[in-house]
């Protein structure tokens, strides 16, 4: 029965099997009917059909596994490419930052450099200056020195004149007390002569 039944199918089971060509339920042995305990179980339709849908589930896996993993590994090689990328640019970077940084240093040695040049030269140049402040104020002082001794000797002769006059003068008061006492004298000698006389 079992047989005439798969031999003779209607249009609706032909088209469900060239929809699904994989799919063919095996024919239960009455056998396998009579004593399931002893031997295997009966396959349900459901594992008959995982059986067979199986091989082109991991066809089709394989098929579209190969594309994943070429996809997961690009996916993977990309951040570790573009990781790879980002660490060499900052490395060049760092080194750009390197030999500014010499440049920087280098410069900085050559300023200071200038710098105590500039400040020694200065030093000296201040030290020149204030030795011509000096020789200027020396030259004032010398000036000075000389308007000074200029002035004592003329307040010397002022004074050595004036010392003359005083004694000019002296010399000639003492001539006018003598004169007046030589006319004292004759006058008093004529006053005595006139009394005698009369």
């Amino acid at each position: 029965m079992e047989s005439t039944n798969n031999q003779i199918e209607s249009p609706e089971s032909q088209e469900q099997s060239t929809t699904i060509p994989q799919i063919e339920q095996q024919p239960i042995s009455t056998e396998q009917q009579v004593t399931p305990a002893i031997q295997q179980p009966i396959p349900s339709t459901s594992s008959l059909l995982d059986q067979h849908i199986s091989p082109s589930r991991s066809a089709l896996s394989d098929q579209q596994s190969t594309p994943s993993k070429d996809s997961t590994s690009r996916s993977k090689m990309e951040p570790i490419d573009a990781l790879s990328v980002g660490l060499l640019s900052e490395f060049n970077c760092l080194k750009d930052l390197e030999t500014q940084l010499e440049q920087l240093v280098n410069n900085q040695q050559g300023l200071i450099e200038n710098i105590t040049s500039m400040n020694i030269a200065y030093t000296h140049n201040q030290e020149l200056m204030e030795a011509q402040l000096m020789m200027k104020k020396m030259n004032l002082y010398r000036m000075k020195l000389k308007k000074i001794k200029s002035d004592m000797l003329y307040i010397k002769s002022s004074t050595q004149s004036l010392l003359q006059k005083s004694i000019d003068l002296q010399n000639i008061k003492v001539n006018q007390k003598a004169e007046q006492v030589r006319r004292f004298d004759y006058e008093i000698g004529l006053i005595a002569k006139s009394n005698q006389n009369s």
